[in-house]
C-alpha cells in the first residue's frame, strides 16, 4: 500500500473512534443527569422537588425567627441534598426554608432560603407582604 492509501486509511479510522465516542456520549448523557446543571432546574427558575411538589428557590433567606419545625432531611437538590424547615405564618404544602447554597450575589455561604409552591411567591416573595415579614432584613 502506498502512504497516500495508508493515510487515507488514518483519517478514515480516526474519524470512525471520533464518531463512536460522540454516539457513546450521546447515549451516555441521555441516561444519566449533567452533574453541571441542575436536575431540579426548569427554564424559568430552580426549584426543590419535595413529596411530588415543585417549590420554586426564591433566593431570599427567611428570619431565624421565623423558621418552623423540621420538615424533611437530605431532599436532592442540584447534585447535594437541602433541609427542609416549616415557615411560621405558612402551610408547610405551600411554603418552606431550604437550607441551600447562597442563591444570590453577595450571599455568603449556605442559608434558610424561601421556597413555595405558587411560581410567583416562589420568586418575588419581597412582593408579598406576608412573605416579606419573615424575611431576613
Amino acid at each position: 500500500m502506498n502512504d497516500d492509501g495508508r493515510g487515507s486509511l488514518r483519517v478514515l479510522g480516526v474519524a470512525a473512534v471520533v464518531a463512536a465516542l460522540l454516539v457513546a456520549g450521546a447515549w451516555w448523557f441521555a441516561d444519566h443527569p449533567n452533574p453541571l446543571s441542575s436536575a431540579d432546574g426548569t427554564g424559568n427558575g430552580t426549584v426543590v422537588a419535595y413529596q411530588g411538589r415543585t417549590y420554586w428557590v426564591s433566593g431570599e433567606r427567611v428570619a431565624e425567627a421565623s423558621l418552623g419545625a423540621p420538615v424533611a432531611q437530605g431532599v436532592p437538590f442540584q447534585g447535594t441534598t437541602a433541609d427542609l424547615r416549616e415557615v411560621r405564618g405558612f402551610p408547610p404544602d405551600e411554603v418552606l426554608a431550604a437550607y441551600l447554597p447562597a442563591q444570590r450575589a453577595g450571599q455568603t455561604g449556605p442559608g434558610w432560603t424561601f421556597v413555595a409552591v405558587d411560581q410567583t411567591l416562589g420568586t418575588n416573595p419581597v412582593a408579598d407582604p406576608s412573605a416579606s415579614a419573615v424575611l431576613q432584613r
